[in-house]
């Protein structure tokens, strides 16, 4: 994508308000821009996720240029045959005036000359302090230049946090205003760095706002291995760093569902926690005490269903196609595929145990071949579930694509004439594809670091709070 433009920066100074504005300026995002009398006067960041515009925030613009910005931007994307959806809107009379709006979640906000009377009275957050402190944990603010070189010694440590980072979460990296871009724009932000015996064991981003005297923290991400209350450490040492900055106000950013009144959204937060830890992330901002919580939304068109506006929203997210990331979910979740493959196989096995052989096998030899095959590929499923080996992957991925080219060898010379009834054909059917896709999914999930890294670069690839 191209850079944005100075002017694009100087708009983003002037009225970038909101929490997500700033991602107007990320290498990733395509820009719209409204021309007025003395050049372009107003910006939009979005994504194109092929069936619709999804806009990072509002128009950046003076106040009396917004609807008008608002105006151009839709007959823009009309234009180009795409809905327009704005995400990350906090005054929808101000910012999207009159277009239909959800509420997809709130954002906590405290006041950072607050925080020390916040600290005070919370024992619990003090207690959590302490616990990281004695641990030998402490905070730095590092310079950019400490971070400008791909071989610095700390960027590559942080580069390995992040990859270890990301093998805990339950989906693949994400895009839109959650990818993982640490180390874009260092000079527009304020890095600080948790260290334990000189290593790096989390990192904590802040972006001001230099429109409203905010700061959004961003990319908190924490080692599995840091002590307890290191991100509360972290915490600490950015907002007092940033009320010496002259920061009034700072926002953890979005917590996702997070109160919110449509019924669907709310049955997407209960059943999509094995995904998304939508009430944990919403706990840990809660135990931070913020001063308030305010709501923000999606922006649509009344033409546009609520509906379709949250699955454009998800598919900027997601990069493009939420089958593709359902996709690169599984291969990034691969070792817990592996174990459920496992599991699955034992009522299998049984079951090819007490078929019937002249119907479903030539001969009882070939019966146990067939167990003692699915046995073998049960052990290594459950191996891979323990302990992931790209090696043992790719052998284990070897076996169930030989498991379905001599099920296709076996269904084409014995089978085919005498399975009739749709049960025995949809058994047949599952027992030739089952193994194709858990080969197909071992195999591209053989190397998870690499596979980590490919996402994560797709993801920046494609524009897309931890």
């Amino acid at each position: 994508m191209p850079a944005p433009r100075p002017r694009d920066l100087e708009l983003l100074a002037c009225h970038g308000r909101t929490t997500t504005s700033f991602h107007v300026a990320a290498p990733a995002v395509q820009r719209f821009r409204c021309a007025g009398t003395a050049g372009a006067d107003a910006v939009v960041g979005y994504v194109d996720t092929g069936s619709a515009w999804v806009a990072v925030a509002g128009p950046i613009a003076q106040p009396a240029r917004i609807p008008a910005a608002l105006g151009a931007f839709r007959a823009a994307a009309r234009a180009a045959g795409r809905r327009a959806v704005w995400f990350g809107i906090e005054e929808p009379d101000a910012e999207t005036p009159g277009l239909r709006t959800l509420k997809v979640g709130e954002q906590p906000v405290w006041r950072t000359a607050d925080w020390p009377a916040v600290l005070a009275r919370k024992r619990s957050l003090r207690e959590q302090l302490r616990r990281a402190r004695a641990k030998g944990v402490t905070v730095r603010r590092v310079a950019p230049a400490e971070l400008a070189r791909p071989e610095a010694p700390l960027r590559r440590a942080i580069e390995s946090l992040v990859d270890r980072w990301l093998r805990t979460r339950a989906m693949a990296p994400m895009g839109f205003v959650v990818r993982i871009a640490p180390f874009e724009q260092l000079d527009e932000r304020r890095f600080f760095v948790a260290e334990r015996a000189s290593e790096p064991c989390a990192i904590l981003i802040a972006v001001p706002l230099p429109a409203r005297g905010r700061a959004v923290l961003q990319d908190a991400l924490r080692d599995p291995r840091a002590p307890n209350g290191t991100m509360e450490l972290l915490f600490d040492a950015a907002l007092r760093q940033l009320a010496a900055d002259d920061i009034r106000d700072v926002t953890f950013g979005l917590a996702p569902l997070a109160r919110v009144t449509a019924a669907p959204l709310q049955l997407a937060a209960r059943w999509s926690r094995w995904l998304y830890d939508f009430r944990g992330l919403l706990h840990f901002k809660e135990k931070l005490t913020p001063g308030s919580w305010r709501p923000v939304h999606v922006a649509f068109d009344a033409d546009v269903s609520p509906f379709r506006a949250i699955v454009e929203v998800l598919r900027a997210f997601a990069g493009g196609s939420l089958w593709a990331f359902g996709w690169r979910t599984l291969v990034h979740r691969a070792p817990a595929v592996a174990g459920l493959g496992a599991l699955l196989l034992a009522p299998w096995i049984a079951i090819l145990a007490v078929a019937d052989v002249p119907h479903w096998f030539p001969s009882r030899g070939v019966q146990l071949a067939w167990i003692a095959l699915d046995v073998v590929l049960a052990l290594g499923l459950t191996a891979l579930w323990f302990r992931w080996s790209a090696r043992l992957a790719a052998g284990v991925a070897g076996l169930a694509l030989a498991d379905t080219l001599l099920g296709i060898v076996q269904f084409a010379t014995h089978n085919h004439p005498r399975l009739r009834h749709p049960g025995e054909l949809l058994a047949a059917a599952f027992a030739l594809l089952a193994p194709i896709a858990l080969a197909a999914l071992l195999w591209a999930a053989r190397d998870r670091a690499g596979s980590l890294r490919r996402s994560a670069a797709l993801a920046a690839g494609a524009g897309g709070t931890r």
